[in-house]
């Protein structure tokens, strides 16, 4: 758990529009300890919750993402013109670590429970798998170079594997080996991934990797104790946007000068960030819990919009 940090209310002004609204942040800071015995919350949370959004790299309008309502989840598509929702796919035992990821063509990948890549046409149509090597997670996608990057342990007692390249009919073409905990490849010539391969006294590094001559650059450095990695997205080949819990950040890869935009917490956090580059907008995962009892604490995952300096544009509000 996060340090406490000094509570504090942002107030935004901004013309009411499509995609900006008027709003107070709500105060950032750790919830009180847990009223009971067990030194546990209760929690309640709406019918649904939307996690793992990823921008259709075609269409600035759509993005895919998991819609959860416990046990139930699936893939499911929205329209940020139209407000169309599809529902394209229901796994019958969930999905495996990682988000769904647009492709070419109108494919789009994703981790099952099976623990292999698979992919599905953006209409429902032709489920197919695309890896055929055991324990199979976190795939991205380059859609300029029709390629791409899953993550494959070889060794799960040591936590070590490949990071595997392949093209979108899953035909691996290299494969470099060490620790990939989440990845970005997409809008970029090299891969950005958070690591652990060298990490000493709970520090991870965040590298960038060229995949043709597998040379890594440690470009910044975090406190993993506590502190968890909540993604990565590449605006362009000279500015990475990552997210961790205490905050949201970009660095500037010629000067590897880290700044942060947004100041975040055990009640209000980001994660899974993907980025348009035709908008210019980041697409996320928005955390927020507080309590509503003595020891209850109510948790909303909703989507929103951000701009490249880390500004809440919009909170996408999902029709049932």
């Amino acid at each position: 758990m996060m340090k406490s940090i000094n509570c504090f209310i942002f107030l935004v002004l901004s013309v009411f529009s499509c995609c900006r609204y008027d709003k107070i942040e709500p105060k950032c800071g750790e919830l009180p300890p847990p009223q009971n015995n067990l030194g546990e919350y209760d929690y309640t949370m709406p019918k649904y919750h939307y996690t793992s959004p990823s921008f259709n790299p075609n269409n600035e309008n759509e993005i895919a993402f998991y819609r959860l309502s416990p046990p139930e989840i699936a893939i499911c598509i929205y329209n940020l013109q139209t407000h169309e929702l599809r529902t394209i796919y229901k796994p019958q035992e969930g999905f495996g670590t990682g988000t769904p990821e647009w492709g070419n063509d109108n494919w789009i990948f994703f981790p099952m429970k099976d623990r292999q890549i698979w992919k599905i046409k953006a209409n429902g149509d032709s489920l197919m798998q695309v890896t055929n090597n055991p324990l199979c997670f976190n795939p991205q996608l380059n859609t300029n170079f029709h390629k791409m990057i899953y993550y494959h342990f070889w060794n799960v007692s040591e936590f070590t594997g490949n990071i595997f390249i392949s093209d979108e009919k899953g035909n691996v073409l290299d494969s470099i080996r060490g620790i990939m905990q989440l990845s970005a490849w997409q809008n970029s010539d090299n891969i950005a991934l958070f690591s652990h391969l060298n990490s000493t006294n709970a520090i991870g590094t965040i590298q960038v990797l060229n995949p043709n001559t597998k040379e890594r650059i440690d470009i910044g450095s975090y406190n993993f104790d506590g502190n968890s990695e909540n993604g990565l997205c590449w605006i362009d080949n000279n500015t990475l946007f990552y997210i961790l819990e205490d905050g949201v950040y970009k660095i500037d890869i010629p000067t590897q000068k880290t700044t942060q935009l947004r100041v975040t917490c055990e009640t209000k956090n980001y994660t899974n960030p993907s980025y348009s580059l035709s908008s210019h907008k980041i697409v996320a995962c928005k955390t927020t819990k507080k309590m509503v009892g003595d020891n209850l604490v109510e948790v909303n995952k909703k989507l929103c919009i951000l701009d490249i300096e880390g500004n809440e544009l919009e909170i996408i509000e999902i029709p049932e």
